[in-house]
């Protein structure tokens, strides 16, 4: 085993997070959960509230791997208009694609007759002055 240095305040640091603990344990399995990375690689750290927003968004119970989250936002829906996006749930996509089947569409097509509609009401509901 090998022998690494911390400064003072970062020891202190972790030997809070340990708890009880063995604080070399607690550091290494820190450090073993970013072992497949280098230093020079950008990650970003979800935890707490902002990992509960996530999965309340993206409507699932725990994210367990980028590649779940990768999975999850590439299916998250969301129609644009333009610059206007239209963000749907999990529970409003899954509508849509009920809807579509049963008039034996794609989703996309449902969503370009929805646009098409707007087209033409457009400018019925903008007064003229």
């Amino acid at each position: 085993m090998g022998v690494i240095k911390l400064d003072d305040d970062l020891l202190a640091h972790y030997e809070a997070m340990a708890g009880s603990t063995p604080v070399a344990t607690y550091i290494e399995r820190q450090l073993r959960k970013f072992q497949a990375y280098p230093v020079s690689t950008r990650t970003v750290v979800i935890t707490g509230q902002e990992l509960q927003a996530v999965d309340k968004r993206l409507g699932m119970g725990q994210i367990q791997s980028a590649a779940t989250l990768v999975a999850k936002l590439n299916d998250y829906a969301k129609i644009t208009l333009g610059k206007i996006e239209i963000e749907l749930t999990a529970a409003q996509k899954a509508e849509l694609v009920e809807r579509a089947e049963k008039q034996g569409k794609t989703p996309d097509a449902i969503v370009r007759d929805l646009i098409a509609q707007i087209e033409e009401q457009l400018f019925n509901g903008i007064p003229a002055r």
